[in-house]
């Protein structure tokens, strides 16, 4: 995802698998977040795609998928039930 920034297209196809839409995507705590310090509440999903694509370091990581269900973020306990370790 830092190498090969998501397009816009591919983060729609993420947030419609997340149930969400492209705002979910933005890690709030990252330090990129707070270096960039933009004002993600006032800004519309084009501008916060564009956001991500610019500045792939507030893309919350990782991203898992099997296609039709996703999980973000880190949490044991979430990747294990994903995977069917639990």
């Amino acid at each position: 995802m830092l190498k090969e920034t998501p397009t816009y297209e591919e983060l729609q196809i993420l947030a419609e698998l997340a149930q969400s839409d492209i705002k979910y995507f933005v890690n709030r705590r990252s330090q990129a977040f707070k270096k960039v310090q933009p004002d993600i509440d006032n800004m519309n999903v084009e501008q916060v795609a564009d956001l991500i694509i610019e500045n792939p370091r507030i893309l919350l990581r990782p991203i898992l998928t099997d296609g039709i269900n996703l999980i973000s973020g880190f949490s044991e306990e979430n990747y294990r039930q994903f995977v069917g370790l639990s």
